[in-house]
């Protein structure tokens, strides 16, 4: 009984509510509205035939949506998605232009820190340079600024981005030499075979220096702290602004990797000289010298990833003190690659002057003057 009061109370509320609460004249409006008839609806086997029709055309309209929008984006979306996350596409191709056959060559894989135009820690320098950059501080063909907290830097400023892409596009062996720009120069118009210093007699020094502390991760800011550095392939800035600690201006230092060494220093006293005094001699101490050690290591190490580890001439990279000059003559293509400069490296004939030189010089600017003297006696 109790169950079925509540139970009335309930279903019965409303109206109560609505009896007690609503104002008279609504109540009269509600009373007084009447019910809509709007007539007969046809219907098929029991069933609504308008509400079919608008049901059918619903299902019509939305299935022709999904085939022509929804569907063609979820293919592109599938599309992108095996593109960015479907395995190893670190290549790139391309077509002859005049001919037609395709090449393709992979490629490292990306790196954030390191954009493939972009050389090692040079990111936070171009960071510092694109964000604060501003035509008002740019004076003398030099665009200086103090950045709080990073002190400051200089950036050469040129005319026009036409000349830009000139300076972009000289490689490290026609930059040193300004071919294309005269006095418009990476070290100053008088130094060109002597090492320079961080100071106010060379107009850009904090320019190049700046760019050099970078790359050696802060490690160099002076021809002496740069000379652990001299022999890196990858850092010719190093011998382009220290050719004397990097032995540029000698041609028995034993250095390899010369990209970045100005080729007037071949002119200089102190090239001829070092030529003069080295006999045409090869020498059995010559795995004891500092400059056999010097050229081997350099061979080495700007030929890793291109030669075999077990080529016989990287292994004497690994290991200089195991050979002389006598496994420089055990084979022809050894002979070859060692007396014969190349694009990366100086050869080393001054190192083994009797099998490099002699009657047949293959290299006679890097032969000791003595051996073509023997030669024509």
């Amino acid at each position: 009984m109790l169950n079925a009061v509540a139970l009335l109370f309930i279903l019965e509320i409303d109206d109560l509510l609505y009896k007690v609460l609503a104002p008279k004249h609504a109540m009269h409006y509600l009373s007084s509205i009447r019910e809509f008839h709007g007539g007969s609806r046809k219907t098929w086997a029991g069933m609504d035939l308008s509400s079919i029709i608008k049901l059918t055309v619903l299902i019509v309209t939305t299935a022709m949506f999904i085939r022509f929008t929804i569907w063609d984006n979820a293919v592109k979306a599938r599309e992108a998605r095996d593109i960015l996350c479907g395995g190893n596409k670190n290549f790139v191709y391309g077509t002859h232009p005049s001919l037609g056959p395709i090449f393709v060559a992979e490629t490292e894989k990306y790196d954030l820190n390191r954009p493939p135009s972009m050389m090692p820690n040079m990111r936070d320098l171009v960071e510092d340079v694109v964000f604060n950059f501003g035509p008002e501080d740019v004076k003398d063909s030099m665009w200086r600024k103090d950045i709080p907290g990073k002190g400051k830097i200089a950036v050469k400023h040129v005319q026009s981005v036409t000349e830009l892409k000139d300076w972009l596009a000289m490689t490290d062996r026609e930059a040193p030499e300004e071919t294309r720009f005269g006095e418009k120069s990476y070290r100053g118009n008088e130094r060109l075979c002597e090492d320079t210093k961080w100071d106010k007699n060379f107009w850009e020094a904090d320019w190049v220096w700046s760019t050099v502390k970078v790359l050696t991760d802060g490690a160099a800011t002076s021809c002496e702290e740069a000379k652990p550095f001299c022999d890196d392939k990858e850092l010719p800035l190093v011998r382009l602004l220290c050719p004397e600690t990097c032995g540029c201006t000698r041609a028995d230092s034993g250095l390899y990797a010369d990209n970045g060494c100005r080729q007037q220093c071949r002119e200089e006293s102190e090239f001829a000289q070092s030529r003069n005094k080295t006999t045409c001699n090869d020498t059995a101490e010559v795995s004891s010298t500092m400059a056999w050690k010097r050229w081997w290591q350099g061979f080495h190490s700007a030929n890793a990833g291109v030669w075999s580890e077990d080529n016989p001439m990287m292994s004497v990279g690994n290991d200089p003190a195991s050979a002389n000059c006598s496994f420089v003559t055990s084979k022809d293509w050894i002979r070859q690659n060692f007396c014969q400069s190349k694009k990366v490296g100086r050869p080393g004939a001054m190192l083994c002057p009797a099998s490099c030189c002699g009657s047949e010089a293959l290299q006679a600017d890097w032969c000791p003057t003595s051996c073509g003297k023997d030669a024509g006696s």
